[in-house]
C-alpha cells in the first residue's frame, strides 16, 4: 500500500480544498434559496411605479353650476412596506364661465371665460392590507390647481376697473387645496391596474367658486424598478 510521504502536508491540502468547495457552494445555495421568491417587480412593497390614467372631474361655478369635465394625466407611485408616496399631474378639458367681483360694473360682477386646468398633487398613502392581487389604499395630500386661461368678458370703462378685475383673476386662477384620496390596485406581474377617487373642499376666491371638487380616475401602473435596496 502506498502511503503519502508527507501526511501533514496532504491534510493541509485537503483542508484547503474543502474550504474552497464550501466557499463556492455558498452562492449556489443562496441562488437556490432565492428560486422560490417572487420577482421584486411583481410585488407592491418597495417599488417604483410609473402610470398613466384618465377619468372625470366634477366642479362648479356660480354661472354654470356643477359641471363634469374629462381628465388625463400621469403619476409616480413610490411604495415602501405598507405605505406609499403618490405624485400626480393631470389636465382637465373644459370651456366654462365664472364671475369675479367688479365694483365698477352695474351688477357688481364681471363674467370670466375659463379654459382648461392643470393639477399637480402629492399624497401620502397607507396600504396596510392585501386581498389576493388587490391592494386598497387611502391617504391625504395637497394639490395645486392652475386654470390655464381666464379671460374677462365685456368692456372696461376705466383703468382702475381693469386693474381690479385683473387682480381678482390672478388671485382666483391658481390655488392650493388639501384633498383625500382612496383607491385600489390589482397586480398582474410588473403591471397593475387601478381605480381611485379624491375629494377637495372649496377655496375662497377661486374661480371654481361653487363648492369643492371631486375626481375619479382609472389607469395602468408599471413597476419599473425597486425603490429601495432589498
Amino acid at each position: 500500500m502506498l502511503r503519502p510521504r508527507h501526511p501533514a502536508r496532504a491534510a493541509l491540502h485537503l483542508g484547503a480544498l474543502g474550504v474552497a468547495l464550501a466557499s463556492l457552494s455558498r452562492p449556489a445555495f443562496a441562488q437556490g434559496a432565492a428560486v422560490g421568491l417572487p420577482n421584486p417587480r411583481h410585488v407592491f412593497e418597495d417599488s417604483w411605479y410609473w402610470g398613466a390614467k384618465g377619468g372625470v372631474t366634477r366642479f362648479g361655478t356660480l354661472v354654470d353650476g356643477r359641471v363634469t369635465a374629462p381628465v388625463t394625466g400621469a403619476e409616480w407611485l413610490v411604495t415602501h412596506r405598507q405605505g406609499a408616496l403618490l405624485v400626480s399631474a393631470e389636465q382637465s378639458f373644459f370651456d366654462r364661465t365664472s364671475v369675479v367681483a367688479d365694483p365698477y360694473a352695474t351688477d357688481g360682477v364681471r363674467r370670466v371665460s375659463l379654459h382648461d386646468a392643470r393639477r399637480y398633487s402629492a399624497a401620502a398613502l397607507a396600504a396596510p392590507v392585501q386581498y389576493g392581487r388587490v391592494r386598497p389604499y387611502a391617504g391625504l395630500g395637497l394639490a395645486v390647481q392652475v386654470i390655464r386661461s381666464a379671460t374677462p368678458i365685456g368692456d372696461f370703462t376705466t383703468q382702475q376697473q381693469v386693474v381690479y378685475v385683473r387682480d381678482a383673476l390672478d388671485a382666483g386662477q391658481s390655488f392650493v387645496t388639501p384633498f383625500i384620496v382612496a383607491g385600489a390596485q390589482a397586480q398582474f406581474g410588473a403591471a397593475a391596474v387601478f381605480v381611485q377617487g379624491n375629494l377637495s373642499s372649496a377655496r375662497e376666491r377661486s374661480l371654481l367658486n361653487r363648492g369643492g371638487s371631486s375626481q375619479i380616475e382609472a389607469g395602468l401602473r408599471y413597476n419599473l424598478a425597486s425603490a429601495f435596496e432589498r
